[in-house]
């Protein structure tokens, strides 16, 4: 799946600087592979993994390229996906290391959103998250998971805001220290009331 745009050479680049590092090809995913991105200095990709195992490997190598962790991430209500980040080019790039079965279903319905979305759909959709991103960090980040919940309903079954209410509430419950990027989370979306 490519998304082709301005950015198209640096999303080829990109794709093979993560292979080079994992030895998988990661797709690119998120707004971009759709084409509702409203920022083109944030790029999604994603990298399918058989089971746990490989999952932990790919995360070893990444960390090894000082590429930076930021966390485990619930995928559907039973398993889990790591989050990886990291600049290239000014352009923030998030890397998500799924299960196959989960990178399958996020691909196909990237693809199904890509392909149903009208031009004109997707223009009201950029314009009211231009909108939302400005006025409400909160209703825009339950406002795009929306999107993707539509076409893959299994998958990021949670938003931004509500994976890390949930995630603060089982440190707390665990008393166990927050990490510096879940606390940084929940002062950008002023989740003081879980503390």
């Amino acid at each position: 799946m490519m998304c082709y745009n301005k950015n198209t050479e640096l999303i080829l680049e990109i794709k093979k600087y993560i292979n080079e590092i994992v030895g998988i090809e990661p797709d690119l995913v998120g707004s971009a592979a759709i084409g509702i991105q409203i920022d083109e200095s944030d790029l999604d990709f994603a990298v399918s993994v058989k089971n746990s195992g490989e999952m932990k490997s790919v995360g070893e190598k990444l960390e090894f390229h000082e590429i930076a962790f930021y966390g485990e991430r619930p995928a559907t209500k039973d398993t889990f996906r790591l989050l990886f980040s990291f600049l290239y080019k000014n352009v923030s790039v998030d890397i998500t290391v799924m299960l196959e079965k989960d990178y399958t279903e996020l691909v196909n319905g990237i693809k199904e959103a890509k392909d149903s979305l009208s031009p004109s759909e997707k223009n009201r959709i950029i314009e009211k998250k231009k909108i939302l991103s400005l006025e409400s960090k909160i209703e825009y980040e339950n406002y795009k998971i929306s999107i993707y919940k539509k076409f893959c309903p299994q998958l990021l079954w949670l938003t931004d805001i509500e994976i890390c209410r949930m995630l603060l509430q089982e440190y707390q419950k665990k008393n166990l220290k927050i990490p510096v990027w879940l606390d940084e989370k929940r002062k950008e979306y002023l989740l003081y009331e879980e503390m």
